[in-house]
């Protein structure tokens, strides 16, 4: 069972990688995820069942 300051501990965590991820994208960053997909499906674009 977690405790209050396990609890407390991955929201401040969570909410760190939130800033970092928003700055990221801020600073132009491109997205692994699109390069990923860019790559595996050409520069086409995505099929329906990712959407």
């Amino acid at each position: 069972m977690a405790t209050s300051s396990s609890s407390e501990a991955n929201l401040a965590w969570r909410e760190r990688k939130a800033l970092t991820d928003r700055w990221l994208k801020e600073q132009g960053v491109p997205e692994m995820r699109d390069i990923w997909i860019k790559l595996h499906y050409g520069g086409g674009s995505r099929p329906a069942s990712i959407v």
